[in-house]
């Protein structure tokens, strides 16, 4: 937990928070039975023991420490504070509905401009009102008056440490960061102890934040944070035996893509092309090569200086451009005949056909395989001819009479 010495709230913070009730009204003397009975929280199982006691100016006992057991667990400290007020005769008055301003005469600023009404549970100062405050159970209430509690100076939270802020991509809104602040290893809670303010958290380059102290903290820590453009990632759209379709979803901010070959040999990017869609094909390529491809996401600077996004190797996309129709080789025994065939780059399947040379006909035997094999039962005697292609889902590969396989049936 924090200590103590900066959780302590200013004087006049803490008279209005410690004692502020939160009522829509307000009320002077006696409350009468009912006020308090709505405070009790009822459906719990199980009564509890707490005790109140109240001390006046110069530690003066108004009350002596007083157990009731007849409360609910979850009850406030007020319902206590009134039930018990209500037994003993003791007068007071809620002030604006926000705070206890005077017990049995004794009312704030009567002592001096930090004098006033407060209240601790267990010998601690809580850091809400006595109406949100709830009871578990065996607590000793005081409520004490004090006549000289100066303001405590607050903590200077440029001595905590930040943690958990990252580079962002581009949208074209505000980008914000959810960092992790601790103080003396305790963690802080926005909103209760630091607020953030941004600057320059829209466009491409270094945005600021400022983690401000507020409640018992004060000062601010400076963070940037870099924003850049976001990384296309692109996917192999079609691909054929002399060229490959790359693809990929807009990036936010980019006016224009570059796209590169990577040599993973040499370290080497070659660039390809550059586009303004998010799409390219990229031609001319040998039949069964494969490729590794960066597509950069890339915009101009008011000063007219590129600005793109930030890439490793690790980026790259590996795409293989089918090949030619896969040589195969042929074996008969008997009517039945085996062909087999080489792995075809880029390849979902294949296709094996019969070849007519007389009326230069394909027949397809098998429309589709992923194996590297097939048998072919029934052949016809004399010498058969057969091609095998290999196919992707942007078509087949290309082929020739050398492609072609024969073998003789008995």
């Amino acid at each position: 937990m924090i200590k103590n010495s900066f959780r302590k709230l200013n004087t006049i913070t803490a008279l209005l928070l410690c004692l502020c009730i939160l009522l829509p009204f307000c009320a002077t003397g006696r409350a009468a039975a009912n006020d308090f009975d709505t405070q009790i929280i009822e459906g719990l199982e199980g009564h509890i023991r707490v005790t109140l006691s109240v001390s006046g100016h110069a530690n003066e006992v108004i009350l002596e420490p007083t157990e009731d057991n007849s409360f609910l667990k979850g009850a406030t400290v007020l319902a206590v504070m009134q039930k018990v007020f209500e037994e003993k005769g003791i007068s007071y008055t809620l002030k604006n509905g926000f705070y206890v301003s005077e017990i049995a005469g004794l009312s704030e600023f009567d002592y001096g401009k930090y004098s006033g009404w407060m209240y601790t549970v267990g010998g601690v100062y809580p850091n809400v009102p006595m109406s949100e405050y709830r009871l578990n159970g065996g607590e000793e209430i005081l409520i004490k008056y004090v006549e000289s509690f100066e303001p405590t100076a607050k903590t200077d939270i440029a001595g905590a440490f930040v943690s958990g802020i990252a580079a962002k991509a581009y949208t074209g809104k505000g980008l914000t960061q959810s960092p992790k602040v601790t103080f003396e290893n305790a963690l802080l809670t926005a909103g209760t102890d630091y607020k953030i303010r941004y600057e320059n958290n829209v466009k491409v380059g270094t945005a600021a934040m400022y983690i401000e102290g507020i409640g018992q903290f004060q000062g601010s820590i400076k963070k940037t944070f870099s924003i850049v453009l976001g990384k296309a990632k692109p996917k192999v759209a079609a691909v054929s035996a002399a060229a490959i379709k790359l693809a990929w979803s807009k990036v936010p901010g980019a006016a224009y893509y570059r796209v590169y070959d990577y040599n993973t040999k040499t370290g080497k990017y070659t660039a390809v092309a550059v586009v303004k869609t998010n799409s390219v094909v990229i031609k001319k390529l040998a039949a069964g090569s494969v490729h590794y491809y960066l597509v950069k996401s890339c915009f101009k600077n008011k000063a007219g200086k590129e600005i793109c996004s930030a890439f490793t190797a690790a980026d790259c996309l590996k795409a293989a451009v089918l090949c030619k129709a896969p040589a195969a080789k042929a074996a008969a025994a008997g009517k039945t005949v085996t062909l087999k065939w080489a792995k075809c780059a880029g390849a979902q399947y294949y296709r094996v056909y019969r070849y007519n040379a007389k009326a230069k006909k394909y027949t397809t035997l098998v429309s589709k395989t992923t194996a590297l094999s097939v048998k072919l039962q029934k052949q016809a005697k004399g010498t058969n001819v057969y091609l095998v292609r290999a196919f992707n889902a942007a078509g087949g590969s290309a082929y020739s009479a050398k492609n072609q396989v024969k073998v003789v049936v008995k």
